[in-house]
């Protein structure tokens, strides 16, 4: 205990004469060391709470109306039907349940302004069952005071709406209001305003009896679920109880319906978008991992300023080991401190972010709203261990560093040291990147809702990444050897004979560059496949004359809701339409997740209609008993049918099997889609909504006005030409992308700052250098030249090391990580005027850089 209090002590006391005097006499740098840790803890946390936000208040409008139900019954289909009810009337026979019948869709509210114009949550309920609920913390209470309230619930124009729409829209009591759905124009008026005291209720819900509902959303005698509530609120804790009522209802329940616990429900939503914001949450780890790299970079040269004070000090008696316990905590402080100040930073940084996360969700998935941002107790634990951790890892290794070099040789030559020992050995970065080429092949872990996670891929990523760091070191030497006879200008030798020296901190400003390199350039390459693959995509798919759906939505919602039928009718009656391709879609279950069963013309796909065949029509044969269908490369990849086999899926009238007879290209759903006739279709879903249309119109039409006669002759639909359908799909692609590029700018500048900054510490180790080139006569213009052309060649080594690295990356992310997180294959299509821009730019960085940090230096040092 006294050696414990003794050196507690001696640190304190080092600590408050050396490392509080450095900070006070460079308070903008260490401020510089804080601002990096919080910006990479800002930047990770930002984008966790944005993509939990986006991604998880889809079940708000259920929990705000109801609390929290104990079960919910749904069809093993997409939808409940009215016979369905029929056949569960004996669950009124069970004492203390409460049922309460729920459908959902979205629409669109139209505004005067149609900018403004945007897309809302509806819920049909039962309000008298609801009111009927035993009170609970959480549960709306439609009843607003006027008698008989549920007089006029079954209104066509009646809803409810919550406080913010009400403000975002100047809506009051008894306003009424325009929404468009079904492909049909609607005036509704609002009943009552819910008070919320809570904030429960999202901006974006319209709640209203499940009749109006139906009628709105064309779907008649159709519900999405029942909600099923326990009367005796204190059995709700009695895992017994809970475990018999289930089983009492499951017994009394069709073979077409199932029952479970509420949390099923919210985790398979939550499963949609599992891939997604696992890539996103790795992704966001960049701007931690190239700014650890800086913390290094900085902390390592916040020792070389102080080796001959460390050397003193261990002369004078102080344990080495003391003094790297100092250094430890210095790390330790820094990254505390700017952990702390990051997750503040994240959280306001997350409010822009999510906008940018939403647009993808709303666009790929489902409506989400962005006013949802929460800072949770894990956000701050993580942001503190991460940042910390990171932090002391990077001041470990330049304390270790400055404690191993002998105290008499730095006094002596004030340069000495031994260097970063795993920079200077190859044998490490060959490990990794072996390692790295093995995990490549692993089959990836299968998800909740029937995704995968590529974690092999990634920790294939992850070891090419370091080992490329480990090995841009000794190539930065042959790189200079190769140079060594380019040029006799002074400056140019001596710069080469700097560089072929390899000094740790010369291989340490490489590393960071090449991590961030690397990155960006498999980034690019993503983004350029996806884009290629999109538009080749979109050449031979959207072959039609005008393209039909419902109006402002997209994503699942544009599949879900359906146009009316009598619409679509009513529409097709146009006489310059020679054909309509017909596209009908339902969610369905199949092997215990969800995906897409679509309804076609089957005939038509073979040659009328154009597809990107993988495997064309008839490659493969149809198993015995099974329907015949065109799949997605998603859902050939996702069920084990890509050679063909047979899947199972859940209908209303039972479990039928599909088989893959071709394969198509589809880059709009990543949980596959089976395409089977659509005649059999609307047999098996007993629906007749089609989710979009394509048109075919006779020769000599005049497209655009056609197009502008049918959306004056039916404003709910949204009718596009060619050309405005692939700016919408291009738009989408570009949201989806846009978190990405925003990390990638994080990363990006961070490591310029970091090679900025390995410079400085670089030309403060070579004090003796610089003092005997002055003596020799170089001037100060020719020393910031060496300087320059050192920087200029770590940028072209990093250039070089890094475009590799990219390249690796980017036929990672293409051929495995993308097709084993979304199983769609892209072109790969590397931009080679991209990275030979990359490259000059980087170089033109070093050289900027190198001039800069050594004039700053020097400025610093004008006395030396």
């Amino acid at each position: 205990m006294i050696c414990l209090k003794q050196f507690a002590k001696e640190i304190s006391f080092l600590f408050s004469r050396t490392t509080l005097r450095h900070w006070a006499g460079s308070p903008y740098y260490y401020s510089l060391l804080i601002g990096i840790v919080a910006l990479g803890v800002g930047s990770f946390n930002a984008i966790r709470q944005a993509s939990r936000s986006a991604c998880e208040d889809f079940g708000l409008f259920n929990r705000a109306l109801s609390g929290a139900s104990d079960y919910i019954i749904q069809s093993k289909s997409e939808s409940i039907q009215e016979s369905d009810l029929n056949l569960i009337t004996d669950l009124n026979s069970l004492p203390g349940l409460h049922l309460i019948p729920v459908i959902e869709g979205s629409a669109v509210i139209v505004d005067k302004n149609p900018a403004q114009s945007s897309r809302i949550q509806i819920v049909g309920v039962d309000p008298i069952s609801i009111s009927n609920l035993p009170q609970q913390e959480g549960l709306i209470d439609l009843r607003d005071g006027k008698t008989p309230w549920y007089s006029t619930i079954s209104d066509s124009k009646r809803v409810w709406i919550g406080p913010q729409l009400a403000r975002k829209y100047s809506i009051s009591v008894d306003d009424s209001f325009s929404i468009l759905s079904g492909g049909r124009l609607h005036e509704i008026s609002v009943r009552n305003v819910i008070p919320d005291p809570q904030n429960l209720i999202p901006d974006d819900l319209v709640i209203a009896d499940v009749t109006v509902v139906q009628n709105l959303l064309s779907r008649t005698n159709e519900i999405d679920r029942i909600e099923v509530f326990l009367n005796d609120l204190a059995s709700r804790e009695d895992t017994r109880v809970l475990d018999s009522q289930e089983q009492a209802i499951r017994s009394k329940l069709p073979p077409s319906l199932v029952i479970g616990p509420t949390s099923n429900r919210l985790a398979e939503r939550s499963a949609t978008t599992a891939a997604f914001r696992l890539n996103l949450t790795i992704l966001s780890l960049i701007a931690i991992l190239v700014g650890a790299y800086l913390i290094l970079q900085a902390l390592d040269a916040s020792v070389i300023r102080r080796r001959s004070e460390v050397a003193i000090l261990i002369s004078l008696g102080v344990q080495p080991r003391n003094l790297f316990c100092l250094q430890i905590c210095e790390a330790t402080l820094i990254g505390f401190i700017g952990s702390a100040i990051g997750i503040g930073l994240g959280h306001l940084m997350s409010y822009a972010a999510v906008g940018m996360v939403s647009e993808t969700v709303n666009a790929l998935y489902y409506k989400t709203s962005s006013n949802l941002i929460v800072l949770e107790k894990t956000d701050i634990l993580i942001g503190l261990l991460l940042g910390t951790c990171f932090s002391v890892i990077s001041g470990w290794l330049p304390a270790r560093d400055a404690m191993q070099t002998p105290p008499a040789q730095v006094l002596k030559r004030g340069n000495c040291s031994l260097g970063i020992s795993w920079l200077s050995d190859p044998k490490y970065g060959i490990f990794l990147i072996f390692s790295g080429t093995i995990l490549a092949f692993l089959q990836p872990i299968k998800m909740a809702g029937g995704g995968s996670a590529p974690v092999g891929g990634f920790l294939a990523a992850g070891c090419w990444i370091f080992g490329c760091a480990f090995l841009s070191g000794q190539i930065l030497v042959w790189v200079s050897s190769l140079l060594k006879g380019f040029s006799a200008n002074p400056a140019f030798v001596l710069a080469i004979s700097r560089l072929k020296e390899g000094s740790s901190r010369h291989r340490l400003a490489v590393a960071g560059l090449v991590v961030a390199t690397g990155m960006v350039t498999g980034m690019y390459q993503m983004t350029n496949s996806f884009s290629r693959s999109i538009t080749e995509w979109f050449e031979v798919r959207f072959q039609a004359d005008l393209f039909i759906s419902e109006r402002g939505l997209s994503g699942s919602a544009s599949m879900l809701n359906g146009i009316d039928p009598k619409v679509l009718e009513s529409l097709l009656q146009n006489e310059s339409i020679a054909y309509a391709d017909v596209f009908y879609s339902s969610q369905v279950r199949a092997s215990e997740s969800m995906t897409t069963l679509a309804g076609i013309d089957f005939k038509a796909w073979e040659n009328r209609v154009d597809q990107i065949w993988l495997k064309p029509p008839g490659s493969l044969a149809v198993t015995k008993n099974a329907q015949p269908a065109y799949v997605s490369e998603a859902f050939a990849r996702r069920f084990g049918v890509f050679d063909g086999g047979s899947v199972q899926v859940s209908t209303r009238h039972g479990d039928k099997l599909v088989s893959p007879v071709g394969i198509f290209a589809d880059y709009g759903n990543e949980f596959g889609t089976a395409a089977i006739d659509k005649t059999t279709w609307m047999a098996w879903t007993d629906s007749a909504r089609p989710a979009n249309v394509s048109l075919f119109l006779k020769p000599d039409s005049f497209v655009n006005k056609i197009r502008d006669e049918m959306r004056l002759a039916f404003p709910g639909l949204e009718i596009r030409n060619q050309n405005e359908l692939k700016h919408v799909a291009l738009k989408i692609f570009n949201q989806t992308f846009s978190s990405t590029r925003a990390l990638i700018i994080i990363g990006l500048s961070v490591a310029f700052l970091g090679l900025a900054l390995g410079l400085f510490s670089i030309f403060e180790e070579s004090k003796s250098t610089w003092k005997t080139l002055r003596y020799l006569g170089f001037s100060n213009r020719q020393l910031v030249l060496i300087a320059g052309l050192e920087g200029g060649l770590v940028g072209l080594t990093s250039w070089f090391c890094g475009t590799v690295l990219g390249i690796a990356i980017g036929l990672l992310l293409v051929h495995v990580i993308n097709v084993q997180s979304f199983g769609w294959t892209l072109i790969w299509s590397p931009s080679v005027t991209s990275i030979l821009l990359f490259g000059l730019l980087l170089v033109l960085v070093g050289f900027l850089c190198g001039c800069l940090s050594s004039a700053i230096w020097h400025t610093k040092n004008k006395n030396l």
